[in-house]
């Protein structure tokens, strides 16, 4: 499976072009991308980016990941598009924890974490502020997610260290793109890439899981602070 970044001021006109040179079986798209496009008003997840992109990905046939502004009602979300290699649109993801910017941007919060197999693999997605909370990451690897994809706007040594962490924390490899570049690391605790935007991935075939052992070894009975309501006395 091979992963590229989609460079940050990539046209329409040439995204096209670099995936089939890539030969890639997944683009990921850093926040602020779409450098030529006119319209950024927050949308529907079937508007009209998620039409553009899901044309894109058939006549690629590369599966496309998109962070996009999200329109329901009167409500706005932070969202990751998912869209296969034959062009059909997998899953819109909502950002579910806020920085202090969105909260006053007035953002509203997903409710809900997302795992989606993809090419022989079940991917776990995070968007921005998801990463710093290591407990969402740990979830999606409990629950069976066997590659961890984010987008954020970090810069990039910040990339390289929650990549690695994540990834061996919970196990499985962890693949970060930001408007720098991309990040991979490996349950290894090696950096298995890092690289400026347009650079890409073949990631391994996926080993051995090793997501049980973790599992077996937590203290779920030392954890409950986790789920009091703040302030804790």
């Amino acid at each position: 499976m091979r992963i590229v970044a989609v460079s940050l001021g990539e046209c329409w006109k040439d995204i096209g072009d670099f995936i089939v040179t890539s030969g890639a079986g997944l683009a990921i798209f850093p926040s602020g991308w779409s450098a030529d496009r006119a319209d950024l008003e927050p949308e529907l997840s079937d508007g009209s980016l998620a039409r553009r992109l899901m044309e894109l990905a058939g006549r690629t046939s590369t599966a496309l990941l998109a962070p996009y502004a999200e329109r329901e009602d009167e409500r706005t979300f932070a969202s990751l598009l998912l869209v296969d290699g034959t062009g059909h649109g997998l899953c819109s993801y909502r950002k579910t924890h806020l920085s202090a910017g969105d909260q006053a941007r007035r953002l509203a919060r997903g409710n809900w974490m997302t795992i989606v197999p993809l090419l022989g693999r079940r991917i776990g997605l995070a968007l921005d502020d998801d990463l710093l909370h290591p407990e969402m990451t740990r979830c999606l690897a409990l629950e069976g997610a066997t590659l961890l994809l984010g987008v954020a706007g970090f810069p990039r040594p910040v990339l390289r260290a929650l990549a690695l962490v994540r990834a061996l924390e919970n196990g499985v490899p962890c693949v970060l793109v930001s408007g720098e570049g991309m990040v991979a690391a490996g349950p290894d605790g090696q950096v298995w890439h890092d690289g400026a935007a347009r650079s890409g991935l073949e990631l391994p075939d996926p080993g051995e899981d090793s997501q049980d052992d973790f599992a077996a070894r937590r203290r779920v009975e030392l954890y409950r602070a986790l789920m009091e309501p703040l302030p804790r006395s």
